[in-house]
């Protein structure tokens, strides 16, 4: 949506504040592992499908300058997820 969106919008901050909170939730549950069917439940199985989507948006949010790196990777850190 934000690819398509003017930057002029007036509903576009919004958009990017729902969209950095999203990821920033995600990127607390991803490991170097695929993401569990249940994001937040470690018993259900893993699910590769939707780590490459979850993957993707990170990236590309990064890429376009929508959230920061260095956000994504402390939100990891606070998860544990690169010890």
């Amino acid at each position: 949506m934000l690819d398509v969106l003017p930057r002029d919008h007036p509903g576009r901050e919004k958009v990017l504040t729902q969209l950095r909170a999203a990821l920033n939730g995600v990127a607390r549950y991803l490991r170097l592992r695929p993401v569990a069917q249940m994001v937040d439940r470690n018993d259900s199985y893993l699910e590769t499908a939707a780590t490459a989507m979850f993957t993707y948006g990170l990236a590309h949010a990064v890429n376009e300058g929508w959230i920061s790196p260095t956000t994504t990777a402390r939100s990891r850190r606070r998860a544990g997820a690169d010890s």
